[in-house]
Formats: structure tokens, C-alpha cells, sequence
């Protein structure tokens, strides 16, 4: 046989250089018949510019048909967001549906991939003791500065500030940067012409002894579908203060708090079975409780935890995580609804509310093994851009999580929806990071977060599993 011409005269075809030609061509050996024909169909190129991400091949593809989806390109610090017409990516390509009638050049899109911020600054705990009573206990960043508790009071006694030594030889300085775990003593100094009745004289610095000392009122608001009783109607500075809290039929303990005459929340303690302890201040403080309805008891997932309180606040929001496979316990039996949540299990609980989908890639972290048991669920976290790496190849599993990283990442999960535009009006708003801003907005707004009592929000607080699950609970039903 001779060789295959095209349509001209002198027109050789290649069968190694030629390609689908731009319009329908037929081809004959030289003096052949119209059998021996054979007919090429027009067809076109489609180039795909990765805009640039790791290069992917053209390809042909005959008039008026689909072209074949090319694997997903690859891009360091992006995350692949599909083909477009254009290069400034406003009009999707459909694989499924457009078709290809002439030349033409798809665009890759990419979506910076977010860099989560270092680990929430360290803290350190500040401790008031008067004698061998803690009288308050507060928690400061580092290079922080403490704030003092109301000023204590004692009878025939003047208060005579915080020093750094039990035997009060060195004042504390408010101005002074944290740096480390603190303990502050009260000192005290006689008044004139006062005596000390327990000591029998007028010591300067009664530290152990103690006068006598005034009860300051406690003040039990009343609350509706349940009670709280104190066991005393007022107390001396530094003295135990235990509240009896008594849901009605049918509801349980959503919140309660205890405040001084300067809006500060006390430190509850809970000792079971309803019952939370806090220690007196130097003045009054008010006791406010809510109630919740509670589901039927036989569908009640919490009563399987030993540690979990039936009526506490978080009770339902527990029952909601547990009942909806998001959260479960720990391998001893227990719940830890006051356990610090960590990166990696709020990576868990999310992957768990998204089904647990199959993962193709995602970025890898130093410190999580392809075998952990979150490597799965940080791997999609990180794929989907709800969080990130440090930017140093980590992606810090273990270290906890803060009130407002838990709200970034919910916030992305969400799709980074805008807030309406309402500043926050909390104390401490100014202590927000700004990458944060705008999804504690979104949260706020939304009544997926609240303050925590006083006019505060906590942005960098630690949040913990029964805050977690209440969260999840205000988005997912929000």
C-alpha cells in the first residue's frame, strides 16, 4: 500500500506528527477507491494552566463533546477549588455537562490554605491566701499582670495589701509582669487602741489566728423549675459556703454562678450530687441558677459516665454529642466533661459530624503518624482548611484548645459565614486575636458562644469537653 494523503494533493499525513485535525478531513492511499477511506473528525485541545500548581497535561477531544477531568493538581500552601473558564476563576467548567467546541484553556483556582496561630500563650496561676485559706485564685497570660480580689476585712484590723511572704516583708506590686506561678498573703496591721480577741493582743500580723470577722450576705436569686439553697444566709471572709442545687421534675441545671460586688465569678466546685462549694470573698455575692427541660430519662446517653452529673449544665448538651456519635468516653469508663479539650479531638468530633468521609491526601504533620488514631481527621481538617499547621511542619494534636480557636474552627466548618456586623461588647474584647475577630462575631451572633458571666467573653481561655459540647450543640441545632 502507498501511503496516506490528506485532502491536498501533496498533503503526506503523519501518523506520528499529525493530530485530530480542526475540521472534518478524510485520508486515501494515492489512486484508492472510496472504501480505502478512512475519515479524522475535527476535534480540539484543551490546555489546563495550574496557575502555579504542579503542571497537568492538554488533552484532545473531538467537537461538540466532554473532555475527561484531569487529576486534581497540587499546589504547596493552597488548597485545589476546581477548573474555571477564565483565569480570574468566576465561571466553573462542568465535566459533566459543557462541552468542547473550539481550542481552549481551563484555569486552576486556589484557596490559600490558613495558618493556624502558635499555641495559646502560657498561663500561670495567681493564689490570695490569708493564713492558710485561699481566699481567691485567678489565672494570668504570661507577662500578664494580676488583678487584686476585693480587699478583705477583719474585725480591729486594717488590711495592709498583698505581700510576696507569709510574714509580709515584701509588698507586691501590681504593675509587676507574671512570669511564673504566684502566691500573695495578706497582711495585716492592728488598729489603734484594738485587740485581737482570739489572740489576746494586737499583733501586727495575725496570719494564723485571725479576729473575728464579719459575715457578708448571701444573696440566693430565685429561679424557675428548680432551687438552690445555701447552707448559710452569710459568711466571713474566707469562709466554705456549700450551695444544694435542686432541679424540678423533669429539668436540669443549665447554669450557675456565683458573683462579687465587682461582677467576679467565684470559683464553684462540685462536690456531687448537687451540691458546689465556694469560698466567701471580703463582701456580698449574689447566686443565680437556670433550668433546662431535660429529654425522657430513657434516652439519656449521660448515665453511662459515672462522672457526669445529671443535673449539671451541660447535661444535655452531652446527651446531644453522645447520643449524635460526635463525642464518647474515654477508655477508664469516664466522660472528663471538665477535661481540657485538644486540637486533635475537636479535629475528631468534627470529622465525626461530617460522616468520617474517605481522605485522599492532605497535608502531612510531623507529629501526627500516619497510623495515630486522629491522622485521619487532621488530615481532612487540614484538607477542608478548618485548621491548619504551625507553619513549622506540627500540627500540635496534644495542645489544648482556647475559647476562640474552638470558634474559628467551627466558624470555617460553617463556610466563614459574615457576621452581620455587630461589634462585641464584652469587657474583654480588646484581648481577641485579630484572625479571630470575626468568627467570635459569627459565634456570639449566632448563639453558638456566650460570655462567661461579668460582662466577659474568655477568648483565651481554655475551653473544655462540656463547653465543647455545648457549642456543638448550639451550631448543629442553631
Amino acid at each position: 500500500m502507498s501511503d496516506w494523503y490528506g485532502p491536498n494533493s501533496n498533503g503526506l499525513w503523519s501518523f506520528m506528527t499529525s493530530f485530530i485535525a480542526p475540521e472534518d478531513q478524510t485520508l486515501a492511499p494515492e489512486g484508492a477507491n472510496a472504501l480505502n477511506e478512512v475519515t479524522i473528525f475535527a476535534g480540539h485541545t484543551v490546555t489546563f494552566d495550574t496557575q502555579d500548581g504542579a503542571a497537568a497535561k492538554s488533552r484532545l477531544t473531538a467537537d461538540g463533546e466532554t473532555v475527561s477531568k484531569p487529576a486534581d493538581p497540587t499546589r504547596s500552601g493552597y488548597i485545589f477549588g476546581g477548573w474555571y473558564k477564565e483565569a480570574d476563576c468566576e465561571t466553573p467548567w462542568s465535566f459533566e455537562t459543557d462541552t468542547v467546541t473550539a481550542d481552549l484553556t481551563l484555569y486552576a483556582k486556589w484557596t490559600p490554605k490558613p495558618v493556624d496561630p502558635p499555641p495559646a500563650a502560657k498561663t500561670h496561676t495567681v493564689r490570695f491566701l490569708d493564713g492558710g485559706t485561699e481566699l481567691a485564685s485567678f489565672t494570668v497570660r504570661e507577662g500578664g499582670k494580676a488583678a487584686p480580689p476585693d480587699e478583705p476585712v477583719k474585725e480591729g484590723y486594717r488590711f495592709a495589701g498583698w505581700h510576696t511572704d507569709p510574714e509580709g516583708t515584701e509588698a507586691f506590686d501590681f504593675e509587676t509582669p507574671v512570669t511564673g506561678d504566684l502566691t500573695l498573703y495578706a497582711k495585716w496591721a492592728a488598729l489603734p487602741g484594738g485587740e485581737d480577741a482570739s489572740s489576746g493582743g494586737g499583733s501586727s500580723s495575725p496570719g494564723g489566728g485571725g479576729g473575728s470577722r464579719p459575715a457578708a450576705p448571701i444573696t440566693v436569686e430565685p429561679s424557675e423549675h428548680g432551687t438552690v439553697t445555701s447552707d448559710r444566709t452569710g459568711a466571713a471572709y474566707g469562709g466554705p459556703v456549700t450551695l444544694t442545687v435542686l432541679p424540678d421534675s423533669g429539668y436540669g441545671l443549665e447554669s450557675l454562678t456565683v458573683t462579687d460586688s465587682r461582677g467576679y465569678q467565684m470559683r464553684l466546685s462540685s462536690q456531687g450530687g448537687g451540691k458546689y462549694a465556694f469560698t466567701m470573698p471580703g463582701g456580698p455575692v449574689t447566686v443565680r441558677a437556670a433550668f433546662t427541660a431535660l429529654e425522657e430519662e430513657q434516652n439519656c446517653p449521660s448515665r453511662a459516665f459515672p462522672d457526669l452529673d445529671a443535673g449539671a449544665w451541660y447535661h444535655e448538651a452531652v446527651d446531644y454529642v453522645l447520643r449524635n456519635g460526635l463525642m464518647g468516653g474515654y477508655g477508664n469508663g469516664r466522660f472528663g466533661p471538665d477535661n481540657v479539650l485538644t486540637r486533635a479531638q475537636f479535629a475528631q468530633i468534627l470529622y465525626n459530624q461530617a460522616g468520617r468521609p474517605a481522605v485522599t491526601g492532605g497535608e502531612a504533620f510531623a507529629d501526627v503518624p500516619p497510623g495515630a488514631w486522629c491522622a485521619d481527621a487532621v488530615a481532612w481538617a487540614a484538607e477542608r482548611g478548618i485548621a491548619g499547621g504551625y507553619g513549622d511542619g506540627r500540627f500540635g494534636p496534644d495542645e489544648p484548645v482556647t475559647r476562640e480557636q474552638l470558634a474559628v474552627m467551627l466558624w470555617r466548618h460553617a463556610g466563614s459565614p459574615a457576621a452581620a456586623g455587630r461589634e462585641l461588647s464584652f469587657s474583654d474584647a480588646d484581648r481577641i486575636s485579630g484572625y479571630a475577630r470575626e468568627a467570635l462575631r459569627w459565634a456570639v451572633e449566632n448563639g453558638v458562644m456566650s460570655g462567661r458571666g461579668g460582662g466577659v467573653l474568655d477568648p483565651k481561655g481554655l475551653a473544655t469537653r462540656a463547653q465543647a459540647a455545648q457549642m456543638l450543640k448550639n451550631f448543629l441545632e442553631g
